[in-house]
């Protein structure tokens, strides 16, 4: 089925189908051009229309197109025409106004958007599309419907796309079905057979109505007359057929002592060699002959993956520091230095399709970005936040997390909500009674590391200020389980948590971190102040954040001498003295696996 038509219509229906829009996005030769990797990115990040990420990919397309036709010394005028009219073909392609499966679609929408394939066929050399938009928008005329449900506009598209279709006024169909092959009277150049299960075949030749009037008249047939009377119309199907005989036959029907009744009845009009004419489509797998036409296939030779690899030697000197350091890249250059060079030294991407997040990271990406705007926007009392929290899911889902709108997503749906209200009534409450205010939210900071190291920078989810001593907490939102985050502040390998301390601490103040769950309602803090009884046994930020800063610095030593180790391929260090922290390697959320072999060695 050409896939422009089919998802130009998919996105005519509402809820917004975030996973037709990329795949409409990845097709060649697509008509929004280089556009669709600015609107890829934007809905995988909020899979939706219309939100805040959705109209930042709008308007850097918009700067893209200005930018071409400035390099290609257009002037103002030209640019900006070309420039909206690129707007305008994102308008048109994933149009703003959608409809429901209540109300129906209207037959000139779907007429405006078979115009729109034909002329991007057109233009694209691509008959096959064109020619499925042309019969669609044919058939819509022909009917006369104005509004069409979801279940008759997908029966007309596969209609449209099944090939060269000549539409005419409404007349008989050429073909003729029959209940049993004793009803074919007349001649035909084709004949399709079906055979069903043999438990549902009857030789009968009485239906239900005629049985009853023969019992109320006494009438008894003589049922040795039905086989052959059977016989007979089967006879009378096969030689009416002047061209082609198809017979379909359930699997095994062709064995001996498994053959269908009606089959074994058949075989008197072959003989033997009906056998002959059954193949096994599994034994087509391999080549073969099938219908006359030969069926080409090759045998692949076995091999052997890669070994798996723990060192990696380069040149001295070719990797080292990075001007700016993230708290994350930290993290992952001790977890595993492979994957800190492929990824940010080599910035060496995985780019495979677009694909939308998986319904419970969708459901924490979302959550906490109504988190982040209920504490931004301020609220009165924890009542109020929790009122807001659920306020804004109903306002955010189409434009950040279409998906779940989606038909069997009503339960998921239901939980957010309830559950973000809870955990914002919570957390609000605990926010107050500690003598804390919100001071910032989703803010990035950024501070010199010691030692000539570069400059390190984080992106705070929530930075809370207590003013009557000064001290900063720093809030890491998550929606995953708790037993990952805690067994991290237990081993105080919570790199990133600590970090953000350190970035927020000023002179003569002092700073903490804890992991809010939204999905638990719990608070797993670093220290006993400013939330008692939330405080994880063993958590140390300074020391967890001394022994980082070392084990970072150690690290960056030896990748400018040149050796580089996939931390998730076992092998024997020869170092004198290990790391400080027990960072464990990235393998789970790791793309290059398939090049240090870590998966393999498993």
């Amino acid at each position: 089925m050409p896939r422009p038509l089919a998802l130009g219509l998919a996105l005519l229906w509402d809820p917004f189908d975030a996973a037709a829009a990329l795949e409409f996005l990845a097709l060649p030769q697509n008509p929004l051009g280089g556009t669709c990797r600015f609107l890829t990115d934007a809905i995988v990040q909020s899979p939706g229309y219309g939100g805040v990420n959705y109209r930042a990919g709008r308007h850097r397309a918009l700067r893209a197109k200005l930018r071409a036709g400035r390099a290609r010394g257009a002037n103002r005028a030209t640019r900006h025409a070309a420039a909206r009219a690129r707007l305008a073909a994102i308008d048109a392609w994933i149009p703003p106004k959608r409809f429901t499966a209540e109300r129906g679609v209207p037959a000139a929408a779907v007429t405006t958007l078979c115009t729109l394939v034909q002329s991007w066929a057109a233009k694209r050399s691509m008959p096959e599309a064109g020619a499925a938009a042309s019969s669609l928008a044919q058939a819509l005329a022909l009917s006369g419907v104005a509004v069409l449900d979801a279940m008759l506009l997908g029966r007309m598209l596969e209609t449209a796309a099944s090939g060269a279709v000549t539409l005419h006024a409404a007349e008989a169909a050429p073909w003729r079905f029959f209940a049993r092959p004793g009803a074919r009277l007349d001649a035909a150049d084709t004949t399709i057979w079906w055979l069903g299960g043999a438990e549902g075949q009857s030789v009968l030749p009485w239906r239900m109505a005629e049985q009853g009037w023969m019992a109320a008249h006494g009438l008894v047939p003589d049922e040795a007359l039905a086989p052959a009377r059977a016989r007979a119309g089967l006879r009378r199907a096969v030689t009416l057929t002047s061209g082609h005989l198809v017979i379909a036959a359930p699997r095994g029907a062709a064995e001996e002592g498994g053959a269908h009744p009606l089959l074994a009845q058949l075989q008197g009009c072959f003989g033997e060699s009906l056998g002959r004419a059954w193949v096994e489509a599994e034994s087509l797998q391999s080549g073969g002959v099938f219908a006359g036409v030969k069926l080409p296939s090759r045998t692949m030779p076995a091999a052997a993956p890669p070994a798996a690899r723990r060192d990696w030697l380069v040149s001295p000197g070719l990797v080292g520091s990075r001007d700016l350091e993230s708290a994350s890249g930290m993290e992952t250059l001790l977890g595993c230095k492979l994957k800190w060079v492929l990824q940010y030294a080599a910035k060496l991407y995985a780019r495979g399709p677009a694909t939308l997040p998986e319904a419970k990271q969708l459901t924490g990406t979302f959550l906490h970005e109504v988190m982040s705007q209920v504490l931004t926007n301020g609220y009165t009392s924890p009542a109020d936040a929790a009122a807001k929290a659920q306020a804004l899911v109903e306002r955010l889902l189409p434009e950040e997390a279409a998906p779940l709108l989606r038909p069997g997503m009503q339960a998921t749906q239901a939980r957010a909500k309830v559950r973000i209200g809870q955990a914002m009534a919570d957390l609000t409450s605990q926010i107050q009674q500690a003598g804390l205010r919100v001071a910032a939210t989703e803010r990035a900071f950024e501070k010199p590391l010691p030692g000539n190291l570069g400059q390190l920078q984080g992106r705070i989810d929530v930075l809370l200020h207590r003013p009557a001593d000064g001290l900063h907490v720093v809030l890491d939102a998550k929606w995953s389980a708790s037993g990952w985050y805690r067994k991290k502040l237990e081993q105080n390998t919570a790199v990133q948590l600590a970090a953000y301390a350190w970035l927020v601490a000023g002179r003569g103040e002092s700073a903490t971190a804890a992991y809010y769950l939204l999905r638990q309602l719990r608070l797993l803090a670093a220290d006993s102040y400013p939330f008692p009884g939330a405080a994880v046994p063993g958590a140390d930020l300074t020391a967890s954040w001394k022994a980082a800063l070392a084990d970072y610095r150690d690290a960056l030593a030896e990748l400018r001498g040149g050796r580089i180790i996939a931390a998730g391929v076992p092998g024997d260090d020869d170092e004198d003295d290990g790391p400080q922290l027990n960072i464990p390697p990235p393998c789970t959320f790791c793309d290059y696996q398939t090049l240090c072999g870590a998966g393999v060695s498993a």
